[in-house]
């Protein structure tokens, strides 16, 4: 939900299912949170594909610079040795 239709929910309370944009927007934060941490197989195409910047001159698409994920390597890396350690 954005913060728009948050804010037009506010005249909604009485209505039955209707809730206040207090409770709204703490439902909101709470659906919208991500924990940091990425299954195995998302830290591996993490690190195939990289970091993707687009490159723009005028307006105009010029090209992609990839550059390597380091911080997905190295967390990939650490999962595998805690995983290797407990074997």
């Amino acid at each position: 939900m954005r913060r728009r239709g948050t804010w037009r929910s506010r005249g909604r309370v009485r209505r039955p299912g209707g809730c206040g944009s207090r409770r709204r927007w703490r439902l909101h934060a709470r659906r919208e949170r991500h924990t940091g941490r990425f299954t195995i197989p998302e830290l591996e195409w993490r690190v195939a594909t990289g970091l993707w910047q687009v490159m723009l001159r005028g307006g105009r698409y010029v090209g992609v610079v990839r550059k390597p994920d380091e911080t997905a390597l190295l967390a990939l890396l650490s999962r595998t040795r805690t995983a290797a350690g407990r074997a």
